[in-house]
């Protein structure tokens, strides 16, 4: 007999959501929009936070401010990283 499999909590489920979630092409194309805006928004004397996390849960970059906001650089080379990561979401794989 199989043992029973652990069920898993309401943290680890919501995180397994928002994976999915950010995943899907039409995702790519907000997040687009709303980093283009972020261009036109004044942030200085405030910060912006950046936080990287993996598929899975792994903590890549803890939490950091960005005094005045992102670059132009900045914003556009995650501009760049979207464009291709919605190509590849939306490539056709037999």
């Amino acid at each position: 007999m199989k043992p029973k499999a652990k069920a898993k909590t309401r943290a680890q489920l919501l995180r397994q959501v928002r994976e999915l979630e950010s995943q899907l092409a039409h995702t790519y194309h907000f997040a687009a929009q709303e980093l283009r805006a972020m261009s036109k928004r004044d942030y200085r004397a405030s910060a912006v936070i950046i936080e990287v996390t993996a598929l899975g849960g792994a903590q890549l970059l803890q939490p950091v401010a960005i005094r005045d906001g992102l670059s132009k650089e900045t914003l556009e080379s995650l501009l760049a990283d979207i464009a291709r990561s919605y190509a590849r979401a939306v490539e056709f794989k037999p």
